[in-house]
């Protein structure tokens, strides 16, 4: 939670790709990892920014639980 700053949001994410990592076999987990790239990441937070809806969180707040997901995935 340290990590986050006890963002209780971004732990969430965060929690959510460690659940993936635990539940994807290695390869499948490495070929995430792949894919996650910075540039990547961001794109996706873009988007689902865009398409979805901000619920009232700013573009860098939605970029920051995609980063923080990608942590937790990463391991």
């Amino acid at each position: 939670m340290d990590e986050v700053d006890f963002n209780y949001e971004r732990a969430g994410a965060r929690l959510l790709g460690r659940d993936v990592r635990d539940i994807c076999e290695e390869g499948t987990r490495q070929a995430l990892v792949a894919l996650l790239t910075a540039q990547e990441v961001e794109n996706m937070a873009a988007a689902a920014y865009r398409e979805n809806g901000n619920d009232g969180l700013t573009f860098d707040t939605v970029a920051e639980l995609f980063r923080d997901f990608t942590v937790g995935v990463a391991g």
